[in-house]
């Protein structure tokens, strides 16, 4: 990971992790979760990254991986 994306995420992970703290009422298994403008600007980072960019749309799962080693579908 280069060292830009890592301040970018630490960056907005933080900011994250503030604002769900800070929710009224806390936040519980059953419900609650970041808010919409937290996960855009999680979102909105991510893709600033240059090691998510270039993997991005790349990656399959494992599934489809063994599907195309066999040749089933």
């Amino acid at each position: 990971m280069h060292e830009n994306d890592r301040s970018i995420l630490t960056a907005a992970l933080r900011k994250a992790s503030i604002d769900y703290q800070r929710q009224t009422p806390r936040p519980t298994l059953a419900g609650g979760g970041p808010s919409k403008q937290i996960m855009d600007e999680l979102e909105a980072a991510f893709e600033s990254c240059a090691t998510y960019r270039a993997v991005a749309g790349k990656v399959l799962s494992v599934e489809a991986r063994d599907q195309s080693l066999t040749g089933t579908v």
